[in-house]
């Protein structure tokens, strides 16, 4: 089983190492960037994140968070939509891989902690 971490990025340098250490379970983290000035692409690929520069004019969010889903590869089993300022619990994509099987296309995770995925969406 695969997992794929997939974010839009502007200017979140700030969060770009807590995040790339909170996803580095994933099997693949890409995030699109659509522009940042600050450092935010080059911090990625230097955390081993797969960066791609994108341009979405107007700027809409879904239509970047669909831009970047449409580059994470083909073989990929699971997707987690994650912003770069939002760190999933520790031990999810260990969780992830424990209940997930070959016919299921989306997961709702609640945890003992009350932690619970609010949007069914981010993971799917």
């Amino acid at each position: 089983m695969k997992i794929a971490v997939y974010a839009i990025a502007l200017n979140e340098a700030k969060h770009v190492k807590r995040w790339a250490d909170a996803t580095k379970d994933a099997d693949v983290r890409v995030v699109a960037d659509t522009g940042s000035t600050d450092g935010t692409q080059e911090l990625l690929r230097a955390q081993g994140v797969i960066v791609h520069d994108i341009s979405v004019k107007p700027f809409r969010f879904d239509d970047a968070r669909n831009a970047s889903l449409a580059l994470v590869p083909g073989d990929v089993d699971m997707c987690l939509s994650l912003d770069l300022d939002e760190i999933p619990d520790e031990d999810l994509f260990k969780e992830i891989k424990k209940v997930w099987a070959p016919d299921i296309n989306r997961m709702w995770l609640t945890w003992e902690t009350g932690y619970e995925w609010q949007n069914n969406n981010r993971l799917h």
